[in-house]
């Protein structure tokens, strides 16, 4: 089941992930978690958004996101 008010987004490799945490925060979204992937120097993270498409537009003007998603996993914590 996926949320779609969560987002999950993976950052250009070698952007740090306090950096990664400034430009997910500055475009208005909330960060859930950073999710697991195959490179330590890759950071992703599941973000929870207000305004999808305003969160959207923002993230994909910024140069250190490389890809957006929406979270169709349906990520749950346990």
């Amino acid at each position: 089941m996926s949320d779609p008010l969560e987002l999950m987004v993976k950052f250009r490799r070698g952007v740090e992930e306090s950096a990664a945490r400034q430009i997910a925060e500055a475009a208005g979204a909330t960060i859930r978690r950073r999710m697991r992937t195959d490179r330590p120097d890759e950071v992703m993270l599941l973000l929870r958004v207000k305004d999808l498409e305003a969160t959207d537009q923002k993230l994909r003007g910024h140069a250190d996101v490389e890809l957006i998603e929406a979270n169709h996993g349906g990520y749950r914590p346990m």
